[in-house]
């Protein structure tokens, strides 16, 4: 939820900066700066936050702080080249719209950095399956249930497509082992999860069959008989 909230507000922000950039001339410079003072004092709760906030070990910490203040960004570029307002003004925050062409690029990815300040694919750890094939750990806090979940993802360059999503192993995994691979039959993953007790540890697996492709409507399957 919080996944497509923060994308909702970061498309809000871009449209409010096109509105500002076709209607706002008129607006006046002293409401300009007060929109842009409240943009700088968001900075600094931003900061605040990363000198006060607590790491949860295992888990990426949110920052809705950081999002926010970059979404005030992107909203006053539509407006800052249609007043006189100073020009390193003006080239700051036009700094901001480079996130549109981030965001084409790979909303996910996009989300992520303005979620948690780093731009990158996932936040979690990342398992081989097989060549270009990688099982990704899913950001919590996209799903509500709050379990741990996986994903299975193939890498084409720059490019990633995901094939399979909430990928379900009873919690989170060590390590894990491709049982089968097939593009046609799909693919058995074996995941490792620790069990540890007061006298012993240990590790504990469970196979998940993962569907490649999926099967179209209407779809006529030929099957040889003898």
């Amino acid at each position: 939820m919080v996944f497509y909230l923060s994308i909702v507000l970061y498309i809000s922000s871009v449209i409010g900066a096109l509105v500002l950039m076709i209607l706002g001339k008129n607006m006046d410079r002293r409401k300009f700066m007060l929109l842009a003072s409240v943009h700088g004092f968001l900075l600094l709760i931003f900061l605040a936050s990363l000198f006060l906030g607590r790491d949860t070990p295992g888990e990426t910490p949110l920052n809705f702080f950081f999002l926010l203040f970059v979404c005030s960004g992107v909203w006053l570029t539509g407006q800052v080249w249609r007043i006189a307002t100073p020009l390193p003004l003006r080239i700051y925050f036009s700094i901001y719209a480079i996130t549109f062409p981030l965001f084409l690029f790979s909303p996910s990815m996009l989300v992520n950095f303005l979620l948690t300040t780093s731009y990158t694919e996932t936040l979690g750890k990342t398992f081989v399956v097989r060549d270009n094939y990688f099982l990704e750990q899913q950001n919590s806090w996209s799903d509500n249930s709050g379990r741990m979940k996986y994903k299975l993802v193939v890498k084409k360059g720059v490019f990633t497509q995901t094939l399979a999503r909430d990928i379900d192993f009873n919690g989170a995994i060590d390590s894990s082992k491709t049982i089968s691979f097939d593009l046609n039959q799909g693919a058995v993953i074996r995941g490792y999860r620790p069990k540890e007790t007061f006298v012993s540890s240990s590790l504990d697996s469970i196979d998940i069959t993962v569907v490649l492709k999926k099967r179209k409507f209407n779809q006529i399957e030929r099957r040889l008989t003898p």
